[in-house]
C-alpha cells in the first residue's frame, strides 16, 4: 500500500558484544584395525552405533575396547559430549600374533575354582570350576570352555587342537601389541599346577613413517591423541607433529599425545628420559613381578595402559567440555567445579578416579619414592588409592624437563600447566580476533562512533578479557595479581606495518599438592 508514514526511521540490528567460548573438545585415537586396507582418518566416532564400531573396528579388537573405554568415560549425562576420531592403521602384512601359553599339570586332590584373568581382570576374568580328581588334560578343556564364545581381543584353544593340559591365549591382532597382554591365576586346587609363558611371538606393528599417518589430519586440531603402546619406537612421529604446533602463527592448533607404558621402573624411566616435550604425557605402572608372583605374567594392574589412558583421556576433554556433567570424575565438592568448562583446566588432575581401570591389591606397583622419582624423569603413574578400593592418577607430568638452552624448566612440567595456558591463549585468540575483526588504527585519539583501536583501547580490552580469566581460577586474582599485570603490559603500534605488538605476563594459578607441617609437643596448656 502507499500510505504515507513520517518521519522515515531506520533503525539497524547488531551482534551483542559477547565473549567467545573455547572451542568443542576433539580427541584422535590412532590403533590398528582388523581388515584396514588403508591408514585413514575416520571422523565422528562419538556418533558411531555399537554395531557400526563393530563393522569399522572390528567386534572385540583392541582398537575396538579402546575406543570403548573412551566414549563411556566421555559420557556426560546430557548432550554435551566431545568428539572422537579415530585412523585406523593397516596391518603389516609381515605381522605375527604374540601368544600366551598355559600349562595345567597334574591331578586334583580336592575340588576348588580357578580364577583365571586374561588381559583385563576387570573385563575377561573368569571362574573355573575343578573337581576333586580332575586331570590337567580336564583342567585345560574347562579353561578353554570357559572362554569359547567370547567377543574378545583374544582367542583361547588347546594347543595343536588336542587337549592335553596345554592352553594356547593367541592376540586376534597380529604385530606387536600382543607382547604386552597380561594373564593372571588364582585359586589352584591341590595337585595341578600351572605354569604361564608370557606373552611372546608378536612381531611388526603398522608403519606409521613411510607415509607420515599424522599427515592424514591436516590443519584439524586435536586436544589430546592416544598413541598405542605397540607404536612406542614411532612415538617421535606424533611428538613433533605437536610440537611444531604448540605455538603456530595465526591459529591454535596445539595438543598433547598421551601413552600407556607397563614396564619396570629403569625401563619406564628410559623411555621417558629420552624425551623433552610439553606435548606428551606417559603413564601407566609396573610389570608383574614373576620371581614372587610365578602365576601371573604381564602389567601388575592387570589392564592394558592404553586402555587406561584412553580413558582419561576422554575424562580430560569431558571436563573441558562446557556445562559437561563431571561430578562422577572430580572429587571436589566446590559447586562450580561440578561442570565442565575452561575453567577445570586449572583443577588438579592427580586423585582423579579411573572406574574402568581395576584394583590391584598387589605390593609390586611403584611405591611413593618410585613414582617420586618417575615424575622427575616425566612418567605419570597411575594406581590404587590408599584404601585400595579405586584406581587414581598421580601427578599427570608431560616429559617437558628443560628450556631450549638446555636450562631446568617446570613451566610445562604439569599436564595443568600446559592446559591452563592452552586454555587462556585460546580464549584470548578468539576474543581478540573478534573484537578487533575490523578496526582501523591509529597513535592519536579514537573517534567517538568509528570502529578503531589505539594503544590504550588495545591494552584495555586484553585486561577485560584477563579478568575474565581471573573470575576463571585459571589466572592469579588480587592487587598482586593486577598491579604484576599492569607494569608489564605493554602496546607498540606499528601503524605502517598496520600491526600491534602486545606483552603481558600469564600468572596462572597451580595446585595443591603438597603441605609441609610441623608438629611441636607441648605439655604445657
Amino acid at each position: 500500500m502507499g500510505n504515507i508514514s513520517k518521519p522515515d526511521m531506520n533503525i539497524s540490528v547488531v551482534s551483542a558484544n559477547s565473549t567467545l567460548d573455547i572451542g568443542t573438545r576433539k580427541d584422535l585415537i590412532v590403533c590398528q584395525t582388523p581388515g584396514a586396507v588403508a591408514n585413514t582418518l575416520v571422523t565422528g566416532i562419538q556418533d558411531y552405533t555399537q554395531d557400526e564400531l563393530d563393522s569399522l573396528l572390528g567386534a572385540g579388537s583392541y582398537c575396538r575396547v579402546m575406543v570403548q573405554k573412551w566414549l563411556e568415560a566421555n559420557q556426560t549425562g546430557n548432550n554435551v559430549k566431545a568428539v572422537l576420531d579415530v585412523i585406523t592403521l593397516k596391518e603389516d602384512v609381515s605381522a605375527t600374533a604374540a601368544a600366551i601359553v598355559i600349562t595345567v599339570t597334574g591331578t586334583a586332590t580336592e575340588s576348588g575354582t580357578i580364577n583365571l584373568s586374561l588381559l583385563s581382570s576387570k573385563l575377561y576374568k573368569k571362574s573355573i570350576a575343578i573337581a576333586d580328581t580332575d586331570t590337567h588334560i580336564v583342567a585345560g578343556t574347562a579353561i578353554v570352555t570357559a572362554f569359547t564364545g567370547l567377543v574378545a581381543p583374544f582367542a583361547v584353544a588347546d594347543t595343536a587342537g588336542t587337549p592335553d593340559g596345554i592352553v594356547t591365549v593367541t592376540a586376534s591382532d597380529k604385530g606387536t601389541i600382543g607382547n604386552d597382554y597380561g594373564v593372571e591365576i588364582s585359586g589352584i586346587p591341590a595337585g595341578l599346577t600351572v605354569v604361564i609363558t608370557g606373552a611372546t611371538g608378536g612381531a611388526t606393528p603398522p608403519d606409521v613413517s613411510t607415509s607420515p599417518v599424522m599427515d592424514l589430519v591436516g590443519t584439524v586440531r586435536y586436544q589430546g591423541i592416544l598413541w598405542p603402546t605397540d607404536l612406542s619406537d614411532s612415538l617421535d612421529e606424533v611428538v613433533d607433529f605437536l610440537d611444531t604446533r604448540f605455538n603456530s602463527s595465526n591459529e591454535i592448533l596445539d595438543g598433547v599425545a598421551f601413552m600407556g607404558e607397563s614396564n619396570t621402573l629403569a625401563l619406564s624411566k628410559a623411555l621417558v628420559e629420552a624425551e623433552n616435550s610439553q606435548s606428551l604425557v606417559v603413564m601407566g605402572n609396573a610389570l608383574a613381578a614373576k620371581a614372587t608372583t610365578p602365576t601371573k605374567d604381564g602389567p601388575e594392574m592387570m589392564h592394558p595402559a592404553d586402555w587406561t589412558v584412553a580413558e582419561f583421556m576422554a575424562i580430560r576433554a569431558r571436563r573441558l567440555s562446557d556445562n559437561a556433567s563431571i561430578s562422577s570424575v572430580v572429587i571436589t565438592n566446590a559447586f562450580n567445579d561440578q561442570f565442565g568448562g575452561r575453567s577445570l583446566a586449572s583443577l588438579p588432575y592427580f586423585n582423579t578416579p579411573l572406574d574402568a581401570t581395576p584394583v590391584t591389591h598387589s605390593i609390586s606397583t611403584f611405591d611413593g619414592a618410585e613414582q617420586a622419582e618417575l615424575n622427575v624423569a616425566g612418567f605419570s603413574v597411575v594406581g590404587p588409592n590408599r584404601p585400595i578400593t579405586d584406581v587414581i592418577t598421580g601427578a599427570i607430568v608431560t616429559t617437558y624437563k628443560t628450556d631450549a638452552a638446555g636450562n631446568d624448566d617446570v613451566s610445562f612440567k604439569y599436564l595443568e600447566y600446559v592446559d591452563t595456558s592452552s586454555v587462556c591463549r585460546e580464549f584470548l585468540f578468539l576474543n581478540l580476533k573478534s573484537l578487533f575483526a575490523q578496526s582501523r588504527l591509529t597513535d592519536g585519539n579514537l573517534v567517538d562512533g568509528r570502529s578503531m583501536q589505539n594503544a590504550a583501547s588495545i591494552k584495555a580490552a586484553f585486561k577485560r578479557l584477563l579478568s575474565i580469566l581471573k573470575d576463571d581460577a585459571l589466572i592469579r586474582k588480587g592487587r598482586t595479581a593486577e598491579k604484576l599485570i599492569e607494569d608489564t603490559l605493554t602496546v607498540t603500534l606499528d601503524l605502517a606495518n598496520r600491526k600491534a605488538s602486545v606483552y603481558s605476563v600469564l600468572p596462572i594459578v597451580t595446585q595443591l599438592e603438597v603441605v609441609n607441617t610441623v608438629l611441636q609437643l607441648t605439655f604445657d596448656i
